[in-house]
């Protein structure tokens, strides 16, 4: 399978552009337990779903059986090639030889030949989910120790923690033995994995020709180990989200503390909690803001809530509270430098609440 690495930046997958280091950062959060489930329901689901038993049959019960595994993780493209020609294999074993051309249905003995390669192989899916499991635990240790921005040392490049940590550490060795692409299927455990090949190309596409490195990839390990000396040598570094606890690749700010993902049922992300909790913790420590706070929605609910059905009277509730805001922060800030006292502030915003009028038509 292609993995096309780009000006240093971009993974592409399966013509999907990436910035480098964000699949490898999903790869070391992924939950095998439970990836391990939702492939074995989603793929049974889409067979059973499966009405038509055309020749086309076995490539879409490949594509099926493909994209269930690869929904978990991109990395699974890297056995597209060898899954195919492993499920080929079995069939030609089975006696199933499947004409394209032929426009006939499979017969019943063939259906049950068909169905018994696929669930076979379904079966020793979950061999090669072990083995992404233990070049997981590989990787997440190495990028603890190398590419965790908090975790390195003060002014230290995942270089020099690599250095420290030490390269063997990553490298297939009796330590680290796992099966591979090219006998996951197998019952014996090898010492190698199968070796990537690399080509430039030049892609004009876009205008301006760019080089790009094009590797030919069949096993998790292979994409994830040059991933991740992408990174070291790019000082591409990640980090653990303060709200979710997964490692993500900071987009913009280096301190940025949470990711992107959404963690709730109304959509809302790991990056909006975290403005929540920021801004409580703020109102927390900050009696002269808690203040505010209450004062504030004291006057909301004094000038625009008993305006809502009246958009005349609304835009105007609006502007008296946008001035009484704007007055409040005034006295908020210089509380915060000194120039009153706490108990001035509060006053302030007593005397002001209690005497702001209510919008016309309305009592106080």
């Amino acid at each position: 399978m292609r993995f096309v690495f780009r000006n240093n930046r971009t993974l592409i997958i399966d013509n999907v552009s990436m910035p480098i280091g964000s699949a490898f950062a999903e790869f070391i959060n992924i939950d095998f337990v439970q990836a391990a489930e939702l492939f074995r329901t989603g793929y049974i689901e889409s067979i059973e779903s499966e009405s038509s038993w055309d020749r086309n049959i076995v490539r879409k019960y490949y594509e099926i059986f493909l994209s269930s595994l690869c929904k978990i993780h991109p990395y699974f493209f890297a056995y597209a090639d060898y899954l195919k020609s492993e499920i080929d294999r079995r069939l030609r074993e089975s006696f199933v030889h499947i004409n394209r051309s032929d426009s006939r249905e499979l017969d019943d003995g063939e259906k049950k030949k068909v169905k018994l390669v696929f669930n076979n192989v379904c079966l020793s899916a979950s061999k090669l989910l072990d083995t992404a499991k233990k070049v997981q635990n590989i990787f997440a240790k190495a990028a603890h120790h190398c590419l965790d921005i908090e975790n390195a040392g003060q002014g230290k490049t995942p270089i020099d923690c690599l250095y420290e940590y030490g390269v063997d550490r990553i490298s297939i060795s009796k330590a680290n033995q796992f099966e591979t692409g090219s006998n996951i299927f197998s019952q014996t455990e090898i010492e190698q994995v199968s070796v990537p090949g690399m080509t430039y190309e030049i892609d004009d596409s876009g205008g301006d020709s760019v080089i790009s490195e094009v590797w030919d990839i069949k096993d998790v390990y292979g994409i994830c180990y040059i991933e991740f000396f992408k990174m070291v040598s790019g000082n591409i570094m990640i980090k653990k989200c303060s709200n979710c606890k997964k490692y993500f690749l900071p987009s913009n700010r280096i301190d940025t503390a949470y990711c992107d993902r959404v963690v709730t049922d109304n959509g809302k992300t790991c990056k909006d909690i975290g403005a929540i909790k920021t801004f409580q913790e703020k109102v927390r420590t900050d009696p002269a803001l808690a203040a505010y706070i209450k004062a504030y929605q004291s006057m909301y609910a004094r000038t625009v809530k008993p305006c809502r059905s009246d958009p005349g009277k609304k835009k105007e509730a609006k502007k008296q509270l946008r001035q009484w805001s704007y007055a409040a922060q005034q006295e908020l800030e210089k509380t915060r430098k000194g120039a009153i006292t706490y108990e001035q502030f509060t006053d302030w915003l007593n005397q002001n609440v209690s005497v702001s009028p209510a919008p016309a038509g309305r009592h106080a």
